[in-house]
């Protein structure tokens, strides 16, 4: 209490940015969140963990848990124990984080403080670098809660809409906002949701997640896809009326709407060149136009 009498000036500013915070930032709608899960990082959006639960081998779940595990401790390298995979090739194990890191960006988009790794090897030596989009507990407390508001603000506008205008919406959302950068394309920021709902700006994989976060806080099934186009690609399936579409952001944010091509991304006749990797992970896709006509 004496702090706070000797320092009247800077209390007032803290309970100033209390409130603000809590009417920008905490005044949103309920999710119902099961924060005992071992898979749970944030409220942004709930895991099912389908790529773990359905199509990783024990090795790979393994790399995953340890992966994820990681993460979570804002650890920034991994010195793989070998015996822990019974001391295979220390390619193969490679191999299993490489699967792992792949199948943990599709089933945890909104891990906004993750960028990517890299990882070398050699005899007998597995090493894993973490490489953040945000490296500081504080920022990405309150960026999780700007996050939310943004998203919360967006259910909003789409509750009463159909499915088919929530899509649309939320494609729009993505091109209204964001743009493609093609200068840092490889910055750890731009894999991540933190680009494109706080900077505006990112690549593929910050596109398709944050899509992917969105649909789940609106009520429209979808799923995050890698695979290569011209290059390697981000993107998401949609479940419309019982089947599954191609769904590509990325299009919007690299495109100004009103122009030619803008909703390409919506066309399953413009996506013929999207080529899935680990077609096993998915659901076969229709390849009518019915998302946007």
């Amino acid at each position: 209490m004496r702090f706070f009498k000797r320092h009247k000036l800077l209390t007032i500013i803290l309970v100033l940015l209390s409130i603000f915070v809590y009417i920008n930032y905490t005044s949103m709608l309920e999710v119902s969140v099961d924060r005992t899960s071992k898979y749970y990082t944030n409220d942004i959006y709930i895991s099912d963990q389908r790529i773990y639960n359905n199509y990783l081998d024990k090795y790979e779940k393994k790399a995953y848990d340890e992966l994820l595990d990681s993460i979570k401790e804002r650890k920034k390298h991994i010195k793989v124990n070998l015996n822990n995979y019974d001391n295979k090739d220390s390619s193969i194990i490679a191999g299993y984080f490489d699967t792992a890191n792949r199948a943990m960006m599709l089933d945890h988009p909104e891990l906004l403080q993750y960028g990517y790794i890299s990882y070398g090897y050699g005899e007998n030596r597995v090493d894993i670098s973490i490489h953040y989009s945000i490296d500081n507990p504080v920022l990405e407390e309150v960026n999780t809660l700007r996050i939310r508001k943004i998203i919360n603000d967006i259910r909003l506008h789409t509750i009463n809409m159909s499915d088919k205008d929530k899509i649309k919406y939320v494609y729009e959302w993505i091109g209204e906002n964001t743009k493609y950068d093609y200068t840092f394309t490889y910055l750890a920021k731009n894999q991540s949701i933190y680009n494109v709902f706080i900077k505006g700006n990112a690549v593929c994989a910050g596109f398709a997640k944050a899509s992917q976060v969105v649909f789940q806080n609106i009520g429209i099934e979808s799923m995050t896809v890698e695979g290569e186009t011209s290059g390697p690609h981000m993107w998401n399936i949609i479940k419309y009326n019982g089947k599954y579409y191609f769904y590509d952001s990325t299009v919007a944010a690299c495109r100004e709407k009103g122009k030619s091509g803008f909703y390409d991304g919506l066309k399953q006749v413009e996506m013929k060149d999207h080529i899935i990797s680990n077609k096993e992970w998915y659901p076969k896709i229709e390849e009518i136009n019915a998302l946007y006509e």
